[in-house]
Order: C-alpha cells, then sequence, then structure tokens
C-alpha cells in the first residue's frame, strides 16, 4: 500500500552540484526539521538546534557572483549551500531564484523553530580585515602607477593601467564591500549577500 507523500506546502527542496564530478545535493525543509541528502549519506538536522548562519559572496572560477549560506548545526560539523551547479567543465548554472526561495524559507522556519541561532554575514572578521587592507593597498598602488604613467606622457599604459584598476574595485571591490562582517535578524536578511530575484 502507498503510504501518502509529503504535503508539498509543509517542505521545501532545494539541489545543487558543488563539483562536476560528484553527487548532487538535496537539501529539504520539512517541518521542525532540516534535511541533507548527498550520494547514499542523508542527515536530519532538528531546525531548533541549529546554532550558528552565515551568508556569504563567495566568487570561485566561472562563478563570480556565487552566494553561499553555511549552516552549523549543534550536533557539529557545516553545511554550505551554494547558489550554483556545476553541469559541466564550463557549464555554471546559476539557482539564484531557488537558492532565494529556500534560504529565505530556512531563515523563516528557524526564526518559528524558536533556535538559539546566531545569525552573521560576510567574512569572518580575522579574515575580512587582512582582505581589506590587502585590497586598500592594491587599489592605491594601482591608481599611484596609473598617475604616474598618466603624467609621464605613457597614456597607452596609464590607460591600460586604469582598465585594470577598475575591473579589480569591479571584481575585488565588491566582494570585500559586500562580504564586510555584520550580525543580522532572520527577518531582515542582508539583501546583497542573496541572489537577484
Amino acid at each position: 500500500m502507498n503510504q501518502p507523500g509529503p504535503d508539498p506546502t509543509d517542505v521545501s527542496v532545494y539541489r545543487f552540484r558543488r563539483r562536476m564530478i560528484g553527487a548532487e545535493i538535496e537539501l529539504s525543509l520539512a517541518p521542525g526539521v532540516l534535511v541533507w541528502r548527498g550520494g547514499s549519506r542523508e542527515v536530519a538536522m532538528p531546525l531548533s538546534g541549529i546554532k550558528r548562519v552565515r551568508l556569504g559572496l563567495r566568487p570561485s572560477g566561472l562563478m563570480s557572483r556565487r552566494c553561499i549560506a553555511e549552516v552549523w548545526p549543534a550536533t557539529g560539523g557545516r553545511i554550505e549551500i551554494s547558489s550554483t551547479t556545476m553541469r559541466g567543465l564550463l557549464d555554471v548554472q546559476d539557482n539564484g531564484p531557488a537558492y532565494r526561495a529556500f534560504v529565505v524559507e530556512l531563515h523563516r522556519r528557524i526564526a518559528a523553530a524558536h533556535a538559539d541561532c546566531r545569525f552573521e554575514a560576510g567574512f569572518p572578521p580575522w579574515r575580512w580585515w587582512p582582505a581589506a587592507a590587502i585590497g586598500a593597498l592594491t587599489l592605491a598602488g594601482c591608481i599611484y602607477v596609473t598617475i604616474y604613467a598618466l603624467l609621464a606622457g605613457h597614456f597607452g599604459a596609464g590607460l591600460a593601467l586604469a582598465g585594470f584598476t577598475a575591473l579589480f574595485v569591479w571584481q575585488s571591490g565588491v566582494v570585500v564591500v559586500r562580504n564586510r562582517p555584520r550580525r543580522y535578524s532572520p527577518d531582515a536578511i542582508p539583501r546583497d549577500l542573496l541572489p537577484h530575484g
């Protein structure tokens, strides 16, 4: 006799693949529980036992706007949820809308479970401050060399350096600014660390 399946209004599911080779990861939100499945492994975590959630922007290779959510259950370990999925060597799928919906629902359910959970955004301070300092020094160096090249009459080199500086600010600067360390509440998720949509 077939058992009735779970009520779709009570379960949210999100799937992604971290690597081209490897099992697809499936996360399910059932009443009071977060279930992680990968290959033949399955782990169920009570939402009331989740101790920490961290959101961040983590570019990686072709995934320049990859958002992640890290979840630490009371039982130990860490679960990482990515907004992208690897489908091939040069084929990366953006799961932005599905990821955003799942992360928002996960926050809502953790809050509803009255979990003693800490919500953090960005890099940990020990990682962010050195990244910010190195980024600022690199930017200052790029600006200095660009101005020096232009004043010396090397307009081609100066324009090339200006283009490199703009690209550096666009790529690295955005990551550093959006990943500044901060705390937030589950009903005020930082929009800059969620995909648009």
